[in-house]
């Protein structure tokens, strides 16, 4: 069997009603979670979202931290954890094993399955919300233009948040479409990279339900991390931490998952935009030179962002190790195999 016949076995396989009732709630809490995110935004913006399209919630889901790093890689862990779990409780792999010629072609053809379930996942999921929001409140489908209410000058240095922290802007310039569809492709590796590392990590165990628990506890953690961050920084610099106050706290590894902590726009490494807008802003209510220079200082700053390098970062550091378990756990089981084999002849040959 060739690696992509296996990938295609394995992304084929049937879901169990409880993962599929799991992935139904999730679904819902996803989506009304994307509401009470857009309902906050709209309130900010005055109650109106100009030029809103249909698939603005599924956008609106991906920037939410919530959604990011916890409701959406977890569906997507309910979804393909039974790849690897469930063979490996039931020894099914060690049976493919005596079948596949390179044990290689085993785990990585369940990797594709892993890439391919997650990528239709979202794919899925943004459908959904797009028809969801399309039939409650008739909103229009995207066209190439980007919403006005999302849209900036693509500048960083005019880089201005209308409301709340919880999204990012795009570049007026871009094609909206065409920037949906490289989201899905964004959040889908995403996905992948953090299945993939709960069920590397849990790779030994033979309960099939281990890598949703550790991942479930795991982004939970990785969410609090950004605040109990902040909230140390309060305690051990109260006067520096007064000075970022009203600005977004960013550029913490742990909420790299979230893409709406990144600055569409920005440059590979940058991880501040907006200093001059925030300023100008500020001297509209204060003069500059009633400003104090530390606070001065602060807005020029401007907005802390994850910098793309660091997505990368984060992403390649999560495939790496967790092909790194996998590889090494297929590898164990394969010897084991060969040697009891081994050991059977051995037996059937004694006189």
């Amino acid at each position: 069997m060739n690696i992509l016949h296996l990938a295609r076995l394995e992304f084929e396989r049937p879901l169990s009603s409880r993962t599929v009732i799991a992935c139904t709630l999730l679904l819902a809490a996803i989506i009304g979670r994307s509401y009470l995110c857009l309902d906050t935004i709209q309130y900010d913006l005055g109650g109106a979202l100009d030029g809103t399209t249909a698939i603005d919630l599924f956008y609106i889901a991906i920037n939410d931290t919530w959604c990011a790093i916890v409701l959406i890689p977890i569906t997507s862990l309910v979804l393909c954890a039974s790849i690897f779990s469930s063979d490996a409780a039931t020894g099914f792999d060690q049976l493919l094993l005596t079948k596949v010629a390179d044990r290689k072609t085993l785990w990585l053809s369940k990797a594709i399955a892993v890439a391919l379930r997650c990528a239709a996942f979202v794919a899925v999921l943004a459908m959904t919300l797009a028809i969801v929001d399309q039939a409650l409140y008739a909103t229009p489908l995207p066209t190439s233009r980007v919403p006005e209410w999302l849209a900036y000058s693509g500048i960083t240095d005019e880089y201005l948040l209308p409301g709340l922290p919880t999204y990012s802007l795009v570049p007026e310039t871009w094609n909206y479409t065409y920037f949906i569809l490289f989201i899905w492709f964004v959040e889908s590796i995403i996905c992948t990279s953090v299945v993939l590392f709960y069920t590397g990590i849990t790779i030994r165990s033979a309960f099939p339900a281990l890598p949703i628990l550790v991942g479930f506890l795991g982004q939970l953690i990785v969410l609090q991390l950004p605040q109990l961050f902040a909230d140390l920084t309060f305690l051990l610099d109260p006067a520096g931490a007064a000075e970022h106050a009203g600005i977004p706290v960013r550029g913490i590894v742990a909420d790299a998952l979230c893409l709406g902590t990144y600055a569409w726009g920005a440059g590979l490494f940058q991880t501040g935009v907006g200093g001059p807008a925030l300023l100008a802003q500020a001297a509209n209510e204060l003069p500059l030179d009633e400003m104090a220079p530390q606070q001065m200082q602060s807005l020029l700053r401007g907005y802390s962002v994850n910098s793309f390098a660091t997505l990368i970062g984060v992403v390649v550091t999560l495939l790496i190790i967790s092909i790194a378990c996998i590889a090494r756990r297929y590898a164990l089981r394969g010897t084991r195999k060969i040697r009891e084999h081994a050991a059977t002849t051995e037996r059937g040959t004694r006189p």
